[in-house]
């Protein structure tokens, strides 16, 4: 299940329970439909969230936020907040492969850290 809110200076996208690949992707359209996205950096907020993503997917995901990303977006940062180290370090093998994204990836483990760098 995930939702998303306009926060004052980003959007804070909140995924909980399982996600596995496609969670992820459907969240990720969502949030595209938005016209705030384009203009906006984000929050993703795992913490309440066991992510289901296998190693093999992390190109795909790349992928698909590549072929989706808006061509005049002028968002700059994406902020990933996970519960654990273990965690941590299982979406910074992502972050370091996408380093094609048009934007900057950081992972933290509190969203007041990830407020800090976001905004």
């Amino acid at each position: 299940m995930h939702k998303i809110l306009a926060k004052q200076n980003y959007l804070l996208v909140t995924i909980e329970g399982d996600a596995n690949f496609q969670d992820i992707v459907n969240a990720f359209g969502e949030e595209l439909e938005r016209e705030d996205y384009p203009n906006m950096n984000d929050i993703w907020d795992f913490t309440n969230c066991t992510i289901l993503v296998d190693h093999t997917d992390y190109s795909n995901v790349t992928n698909s936020l590549l072929e989706s990303y808006p061509t005049a977006a002028s968002r700059t940062k994406t902020a990933l907040v996970v519960s654990s180290e273990v965690s941590k370090i299982f979406l910074q093998i992502w972050a370091d492969l996408s380093e094609k994204l048009p934007y900057e990836v950081k992972i933290f483990l509190t969203i007041e850290e990830a407020e800090a760098w976001i905004t």
